[in-house]
């Protein structure tokens, strides 16, 4: 499977947990650790694989996004370190899906438009790394 079509259906998938837990009551810590964990291995994957095959074409954008990672990655932690008992719980929610889902938008539809471009031939190839990657991230979890 191609690159962009793997970090897509990541995407996905956290989007549908964040739903899930702005639902959600009663298992909210569980579904902290899933988003947390499948948040920390998709940018692990990004960072190790695929944004470094498209710095050459898009140098100022890959920085953009490293930094955006950063920036969901300290929501979340303040999400988890708050617990999900906190009263601001929700305005927190809030704000890290905003910022989420303003990274997935622009990374689907600058980055990933221009990867089919510049790295056609070697879309399957980085999908495959970044298949093993999740692989090995989530089978040391196990």
């Amino acid at each position: 499977m191609k690159a962009t079509e793997l970090l897509k259906q990541d995407h996905e998938k956290v989007k549908g947990l964040i739903k899930k837990l702005k639902g959600e009551k009663k298992n909210r810590r569980q579904l902290l650790d899933t988003i947390e964990q499948e948040i920390k291995v998709h940018s692990q994957a990004e960072e190790e694989i695929f944004y470094p095959a498209m710095e050459p074409y898009q140098e100022s954008l890959v920085s953009e996004f490293n930094e955006e990672h950063q920036e969901v990655d300290n929501l979340l932690a303040e999400l988890v370190e708050g617990g999900e008992t906190a009263g601001d719980f929700d305005e927190k929610v809030k704000r890290f899906e905003e910022s989420l889902l303003h990274h997935i938008e622009e990374e689907e539809g600058q980055m990933f438009p221009e990867a089919e471009k510049q790295l056609k031939d070697q879309l399957n190839e980085l999908g495959a790394q970044i298949a093993s990657l999740k692989e090995d991230a989530l089978g040391e979890v196990a």
